[in-house]
């Protein structure tokens, strides 16, 4: 599965890049616990 990477999307992982190392473990446990929660929603919409 690929991401498409739109401009803002690469604004994003730019700002991430250039983050403190703390804020960087912060962002991106934040962003794949979304994606997981999103994914789950769609592979499973009886439930909600």
């Amino acid at each position: 599965m690929t991401i498409p990477l739109d401009p803002p999307a690469t604004v994003w992982m730019a700002a991430i890049a250039t983050a403190p190392t703390g804020l960087q473990v912060a962002l991106l446990t934040g962003v794949i616990a979304l994606s997981v929660y999103l994914f789950y929603v769609m592979i499973s919409p009886e439930k909600f």
